[in-house]
């Protein structure tokens, strides 16, 4: 339901394009038109007196959870990497973080032992 511009912004794929939503293979609800539906929640939020700001911040983040699930990694060395790096780099910029530190979360995690910081590279099923 999003306009051209939104979806440049958001970096919108074709629904069956995404992990997360492909499974179901259900896209098209029949008698629904999506973009009057997405028009209407977006005036739903102004009349709930949500700032446009903060919109495109929610729309950001719902682009940035429905690309997490096209994230493939691979195993390197003792842990793993992350497989189509640009669109790492593509999530890193909707959330507004370093797409380096987004990289090494989701590669890996920190352990808390006696007090001491180890961090633990996980193997790319577990990432």
């Amino acid at each position: 339901g999003a306009d051209e511009q939104e979806r440049a912004a958001y970096h919108l794929l074709p629904v069956e394009k995404y992990q997360y939503l492909a499974k179901s293979g259900c896209y098209k609800v029949d008698g629904v038109d999506d973009q009057e539906q997405f028009n209407a929640v977006k005036v739903a939020m102004t009349v709930l007196g949500i700032a446009e700001d903060t919109q495109q911040d929610l729309f950001r983040v719902l682009s940035a959870i429905l690309l997490l699930g096209n994230l493939e990694f691979k195993a390197e060395k003792d842990g793993s990497a992350i497989k189509n790096p640009d669109l790492s780099s593509t999530i890193a910029s909707l959330l507004c973080v370093d797409g380096a530190m987004l990289a090494s979360t989701l590669t890996s995690r920190n352990l808390k032992i006696r007090g001491q910081e180890i961090k633990v590279q996980l193997k790319p099923e577990q990432a």
